[in-house]
């Protein structure tokens, strides 16, 4: 019986430091994923740090503008900042606007942060291949000229 209880504990120990170290992976998945995709991608691609890069894109509303991805932990994030947050004036129609636009984009969502009105998308870095990496690239870059377009009469 107590050989029995040693074992049942063993194995419950060796479970919670498969999950410590599994946790430890995750959260160098994002940075690792994203650095693997960037060496493949079509680019060109600025390293920003070790966590981020940029790369640069043009618009039929937007002439030109950045698309910038970041990994964190578990995690790889697609940003385009669409207007400084002090040049907004906040209304009913403008957020109404911001709201039936983030129905409309499947992926992408507009977020409002205390600097600027960007455009994001977020995803799991296990979920990347090469192939959706570029893919959701695209989309964020086609989101953010569509939105600025939109959106552009709302700022001063």
């Amino acid at each position: 019986m107590v050989s029995a209880l040693l074992v049942c504990i063993m194995s419950l120990a060796s479970i919670g430091q498969a999950s410590s170290s599994d946790q430890a992976a995750a959260k160098t998945l994002g940075p690792k994923r994203l650095a693997e995709l960037v060496a493949k991608g079509e680019g060109p691609y600025t390293k920003l740090n070790d966590n981020a890069w940029s790369t640069p894109y043009k618009g039929k509303n937007l002439p030109t503008f950045t698309v910038r991805i970041a990994a964190a932990e578990d995690g790889i994030f697609f940003f385009v900042d669409l207007f400084d947050r002090k040049t907004i004036t906040l209304s009913r129609n403008l957020l109404v606007k911001i709201a039936e636009l983030n129905s409309d984009f499947d992926y992408g969502k507009i977020a409002l942060t205390k600097d600027v009105l960007q455009v994001r998308l977020d995803v799991k870095a296990k979920l990347l291949d090469l192939e959706e990496f570029k893919a959701l690239e695209s989309q964020i870059a086609s989101i953010a000229d569509e939105a600025y377009g939109v959106l552009k009469d709302f700022v001063q």
